[in-house]
């Protein structure tokens, strides 16, 4: 359950970042607050994507006592 909610939030956050980046007009001119909220959709992106593929890679070595050790 978790892995697909990292994953749909990675594309959320993907659809957010194209949506700024090359949709959005801003209603001010000369505003560029949609160019930093592209970047941090984008780097949502990053996180999310990289969190799906943690799990997703460690799920073979992991341990139930790991911190234990």
């Amino acid at each position: 359950m978790l892995k697909i909610l990292l994953l749909l939030l990675a594309f959320a956050a993907i659809g957010l970042s194209v949506f700024y980046a090359l949709i959005y007009q801003s209603p001010t001119p000369g505003a560029t607050y949609q160019d930093s909220y592209a970047l941090l959709s984008l780097g949502a992106a990053i996180i999310f994507s990289g969190l799906f593929y943690a799990l997703i890679v460690n799920k073979e070595r992991a341990e139930a006592n790991m911190l234990l050790k």
